[in-house]
């Protein structure tokens, strides 16, 4: 779910035959949104009134609310080609979105692919903004599954254990996973 400022929120529903809908919440009751300009939403972020859907192949979408007050989604131009799992809107026109083995920042309406992790199987991440972003993985490349990206270069994070990680949480200078 994404939660803007204005008091709108948001939120994906899985169904049975692997479909994805857009939900929107109007103060009483979720209802559906047909206007995604493509089928199967993987995640979807926010940050202040701004946010972000990513879906399968690389897609991704922006929330744009209309001069009349009317809300809709329009595809934006993506550098990724895998399903995009994550999102987070780290400022105001700043997001960064993951996918299995790609990272992307948006930053001034474009988003740009940054080099390779380093990581094949990425399964989480976090950001506090396009230049602090770590990400963890369930298969260790170069004796660590845990990267973090300082806006030039990936460096390698001792991992605490040699265990899958799955989630992952920066709070102030410490990375849980």
């Amino acid at each position: 779910v994404a939660t803007l400022e204005n008091g709108t929120a948001w939120g994906l529903h899985w169904t049975e035959g692997d479909e994805r809908d857009m939900l929107y919440f109007d103060g009483t009751r979720w209802n559906m949104v047909n206007a995604l300009p493509w089928n199967y939403p993987e995640t979807i972020g926010s940050f202040g009134n701004s946010a972000w859907v990513g879906g399968r192949t690389g897609r991704l979408a922006q929330l744009v609310q209309s001069i009349a007050g009317t809300w809709q989604w329009n595809a934006m131009t993506s550098p990724m080609t895998g399903n995009v799992e994550r999102i987070i809107g780290v400022a105001s026109g700043q997001a960064v979105a993951m996918a299995s083995a790609q990272v992307a920042v948006l930053s001034g309406g474009t988003w740009t692919l940054l080099p390779a992790s380093g990581l094949t199987q990425q399964t989480d991440m976090d950001a506090t903004s396009i230049n602090n972003i770590v990400v963890v993985s369930t298969n260790a490349v170069g004796g660590s599954r845990i990267r973090r990206w300082n806006g030039a270069t990936w460096s390698i994070i001792p991992e605490p254990a040699a265990q899958q990680l799955f989630g992952v949480l920066m709070v102030g200078d410490s990375i849980i996973t």
